[in-house]
């Protein structure tokens, strides 16, 4: 076997230049391709990018008619009723109030639990009238509508924070 082998060492010899000295381990895999799980993660790794272009570039307008123009929908989270409502406590706490309503088709959920910041901005509409509206001025009974801003915890009710309040008369 080691006859073979210093015949095979010598026949690839010139390809080594010789730099190899008879004893030397040599693998014949000199040029060979790395194993399979390194070209796959390789292969992974360049085409992540690639398909998450696609994905993003093939999403369209989803707010455009069939003649491409955008329309202005309004999306509100829940119109009800406040049931309960939390102010705002002198140690930080942020308000909250509860509101019950109907599933509607412009709105996503029929019961919420809203919480209230400083950066809520609350609205009194009366008929095609909306001026601008403090936290003082709600109060269980009175008929809301509440766009949430950032993530919203799907409990029941649901969970979120009010980016918008609109109080309706």
């Amino acid at each position: 076997m080691r006859a073979v082998s210093l015949k095979l060492l010598r026949l690839f010899e010139p390809l080594f230049d010789g730099v190899l000295a008879v004893g030397t381990p040599v693998s014949l895999r000199v040029a060979s391709r790395p194993p399979y799980h390194l070209r796959m993660s390789r292969a992974a790794v360049l085409a992540a990018p690639l398909v998450t272009l696609a994905l993003v570039s093939c999403g369209g307008d989803s707010e455009s008619g069939a003649n491409g123009a955008a329309t202005t929908v309004t999306v509100i989270d829940i119109r009800g009723r406040v049931n309960e409502l939390v102010t705002p406590g002198a140690d930080g706490l942020p308000g909250g109030m509860a509101v019950e309503g109907e599933g509607e088709e412009d709105t996503h959920y029929s019961s919420a639990w809203v919480r209230m910041k400083d950066s809520t901005v609350i609205w009194r509409r009366s008929g095609d009238k909306t001026v601008a509206a403090v936290m003082a001025e709600l109060r269980p009974g009175l008929r809301v509508e509440v766009k949430f801003s950032g993530a919203v915890a799907l409990s029941d009710p649901v969970q979120g924070t009010a980016a918008e309040i609109t109080i309706i008369d």
